[in-house]
């Protein structure tokens, strides 16, 4: 039992400290039909990368950007 809670409490301990995103505010097919917010967007995520990279609007801003990169070729 002692060794089992040895194991575990890192384990915890580091899911207790990893950060927690609230649900993503618009998805990818949003961003597409909203392109003024979807640059505004990629802006904030380009000057906090650190902090907001991997956000899910972040993450969802960037795969709208993706798409439309990938409609221009």
């Amino acid at each position: 039992m002692t060794r089992t809670m040895l194991l575990l409490t890192p384990v915890l301990l580091t899911l207790g400290t990893a950060p927690s995103y609230a649900a993503a505010q618009h998805d990818v097919s949003w961003y597409l039909s909203n392109r003024d917010t979807l640059q505004s967007e990629l802006a904030a995520c380009a000057t906090d990368p650190g902090e907001r990279a991997m956000t899910p609007d972040c993450e969802n801003a960037n795969a709208a950007q993706h798409r439309i990169d990938l409609s221009i070729l």
